[in-house]
């Protein structure tokens, strides 16, 4: 499809989104929440299991095992549910009730857009083709091929090298990778999961397809082609992601944020606080969070926990006059609501529309995170049609759950 071609149908599906924002959803049809669907109620978990093509269940060669269930359904794309992580030698792990990706918000510098890219029609989802996904294993729904399941090496796990003793130890590692991709205007967005062999999850987004056709100034833009009349106008990739976790047991998990005092100080201290209700938290130098039940606990008697940190973001703030608020903070975590499913754009009745609104000063019993990665996109020769992909992440990496290297 040309780049004219995608533009068209953009603005066909475009609708309004307060007084200033539009939406690049295509049918903008509403996401199904996790469990029931009862506005404003506490949802159910997920179904214990899935079968048939729906389960992925893989044991990589350092003997860890991943267990996962995924569903593309509209308005979410590919969402993930009951993660479970065994790690060599171990007992398997209940990680995560809900992994999904809620929204992509798309400003332009010159502000002459300003979309949103959910809902997620599966109408956009593409075929995938054997080449789309080699090596690896295509997974349908309804009889269209539209998840890939494969596996990469990854390199060493370790390498511990002993040069008097002329000994050499390692490991090489391993992934299981599940993605789907969506085609959203101009671009096609890689929806990806990576499941390492020491149990670490990073969700990613990845954004190829082509380059915006409109035009703009050198304020706003890069010169794209021959010369310098054609500038290519900035723009921003802005994905919000809803981890819902479930470590061996629906609700009990607590949330606690990571700081350290003592910047151009000889000495660093670790500040460590709980949060207890609901919070819009912005990015800082070494923040991080974890997310721990201290009932469950690894053979040295540690709480096992997963972290959630390496937010590469550049931190897009938009204006309240656009009705931009939920792009303030980086990461929110809310009490768990059924209704609650975008970070923007959330349609479900009685449930506010915006993530930041779901911040209310409810006490966290069953908390969600819902992590905010942006993506400022400067275009550049080398973006020329086909456009190479970019991505943009975060990691949610084991803390304690073995009590020694999983390898």
């Amino acid at each position: 499809m040309k780049p004219t071609d995608r533009l068209r149908g953009r603005l066909k599906t475009k609708i309004a989104f307060g007084s200033a924002v539009t939406c690049a959803a295509m049918m903008c049809a509403a996401a199904l929440a996790p469990g029931t669907s009862a506005a404003g109620t506490t949802a159910k978990a997920p179904a214990a299991d899935c079968s048939g093509q729906y389960k992925v269940d893989k044991k990589l060669p350092n003997g860890a095992r991943w267990q996962i269930c995924w569903e593309a359904r509209n308005g979410e794309g590919l969402r993930l549910l009951n993660v479970r992580y065994t790690p060599k030698g171990s007992g398997e792990i209940k990680v995560l009730r809900d992994l999904a990706l809620t929204q992509v918000h798309v400003p332009y510098d010159d502000n002459s857009q300003r979309h949103l890219d959910m809902p997620l029609d599966l109408d956009y989802a593409a075929n995938l083709l054997p080449r789309d996904c080699p090596g690896g294993e295509i997974r349908k729904h309804n009889r269209r091929p539209l998840v890939c399941v494969n596996t990469h090496g990854r390199g060493y796990g370790y390498k511990k090298t002993d040069i008097d003793a002329e000994k050499d130890k390692q490991r090489q590692s391993s992934e299981l990778v599940l993605f789907g991709v969506f085609e959203v205007g101009w671009y096609d967005y890689i929806l990806e999961y990576r499941f390492t062999d020491d149990g670490q999850i990073t969700p990613r987004l990845g954004a190829t397809g082509s380059l915006a056709s409109d035009r703009t100034s050198a304020k706003h833009g890069w010169p794209i082609g021959r010369g310098n009349s054609n500038y290519s106008p900035n723009h921003f990739h802005n994905a919000f992601w809803r981890a819902d976790f479930d470590l061996q047991g629906q609700g009990g998990e607590k949330v606690e944020q990571f700081d350290f005092s003592g910047q151009g100080a000889l000495k660093r201290t670790i500040l460590r606080k709980t949060l207890t209700r609901e919070a819009a938290i912005k990015l800082a130098p070494d923040r991080f969070w974890r997310v721990v039940d201290p009932t469950v606990k690894n053979s040295d008697g540690h709480p096992i926990s997963w972290q959630i940190s390496d937010i590469a973001s550049s931190q897009f703030r938009g204006p309240a006059s656009a009705g931009e608020q939920f792009t303030l903070s980086d990461l929110y975590v809310t009490q768990r609501n059924a209704c609650e499913k975008l970070a923007a754009q959330n349609e479900e009745p009685r449930c506010a529309k915006q993530v930041n609104k779901f911040v209310n000063g409810q006490t966290l019993t069953d908390p969600i995170l819902w992590v905010s990665v942006d993506f400022h996109h400067i275009p550049r020769d080398e973006d020329h049609d086909p456009l190479p992909s970019h991505w943009q992440g975060f990691t949610i990496s084991p803390r304690d759950v073995s009590a020694k290297n999983p390898y």
